[in-house]
């Protein structure tokens, strides 16, 4: 690189988003809000018939999906017929059903960590995407998304300066015809 002044060199936008995204899954509140939904869908999933009476409350499962149904799961192990099957009595039901019900600060995590990444996943859908060159995007994209989440994060910045802020991107961001 020293020999050669005009040769840019740039990482993977996808690999530098991967990383920021990893970085931000290993904030213990968000670590410990995925590991929540995680054993939430993984119950669910691992018994037939309390996945057959989700999905008569509800369709799909995801971290985003359990906030959209945050009701629909509520509902469903508030409900009758939940209390009165042999699911109910199990130590690792009883586990899920209180983060489903009791623990109010695992929806507020869930809401914080789907704001906070949000910004990014769109960030990375762009530049992993094959319809439409990302370089001349990369660059407002990523400064949008920044501006998004940099009240919660102060690292992303770090990844973002010292990997990917490039004299490349910036002038295919100036030279964009939009």
């Amino acid at each position: 690189m020293d020999k050669r002044k005009q040769l840019f060199w740039s990482p993977c936008a996808a690999h530098c988003l991967d990383l920021i995204l990893e970085d931000i899954g290993n904030i213990t509140v968000l670590h410990n809000t995925i590991g929540n939904a995680k054993r939430i869908t993984t119950f669910i999933y691992r018994h037939t018939w309390v996945l057959n009476l989700y999905r008569s409350c509800s369709n799909g499962i995801e971290l985003k999906s359990i906030m959209d149904q945050k009701i629909a799961l509520q509902s469903m192990f508030a409900s009758e017929k939940w209390a009165t099957s042999p699911y109910a009595s199990r130590v690792e039901a009883k586990i899920v059903e209180d983060i489903v019900l009791v623990d109010s600060r695992f929806w507020k995590s869930v809401k914080y960590c789907l704001n906070c990444v949000s910004p990014l996943v769109k960030v990375l859908r762009l530049v992993d995407g094959d319809s439409k060159p990302a370089m001349g995007y990369i660059y407002e994209a990523m400064d949008r998304a920044k501006e998004q989440i940099a009240k919660n994060f102060n690292h992303v910045d770090k990844r973002w300066d010292y990997q990917l802020h490039r004299p490349l991107h910036a002038a295919a961001y100036f030279l964009n015809p939009k």
